[in-house]
């Protein structure tokens, strides 16, 4: 951790110096955003080396098997195989540090997971609105107020 040695050597002498003028709860927290900032340039860093690794497998997997459907080889396939087994764990390690940090998340921020998993995962919220709904004359409604309240006042009636 780049921090170690810095917390090390200046941590308690920053303690001391600040109990004349700094209650040990600022200094605590002061340290605490320290770490956490970073802990978060950390984690950008990892996930930006993950997904420029993703990108690296998914273009030398595609040129590999234009390469294949020029000319069948066998090894040639196997090659794609092996890449593909390298594109499956380097997700995965995506997938697992995403836990982590969202576990990390939940304790900083005492959010439940799976709210923090759906941000990590689901960024666009769009394509899960619903954008268009048919009224019972037949023509559509867009508006997401009117959608709102030709929901509400569909429940209602059940």
């Amino acid at each position: 951790m780049r921090g170690g040695p810095w917390l090390r050597d200046r941590g308690p002498s920053t303690c001391d110096s600040a109990r004349s003028s700094l209650s040990i709860c600022t200094v605590w927290e002061t340290f605490k955003v320290y770490i956490l900032e970073i802990n978060i340039a950390k984690h950008a860093g990892f996930l930006r080396s993950i997904r420029v690794r993703l990108d690296i497998l998914e273009k030398e997997i595609a040129q590999l098997e234009r390469e294949h459907l020029r000319t069948p080889d066998s090894q040639i396939l196997g090659r794609i195989r092996i890449k593909l087994v390298e594109f499956q764990d380097t997700a995965l390690t995506e997938v697992q540090h995403m836990g982590k940090y969202a576990t990390a998340h939940i304790y900083e921020e005492g959010e439940r997971p799976g709210e923090v998993l759906v941000n990590l995962t689901c960024p666009n919220r769009e394509s899960d609105t619903i954008m268009v709904v048919q009224a019972e004359d037949g023509s559509e409604i867009t508006d997401p107020e009117h959608i709102a309240n030709r929901f509400r006042e569909y429940y209602e009636t059940l």
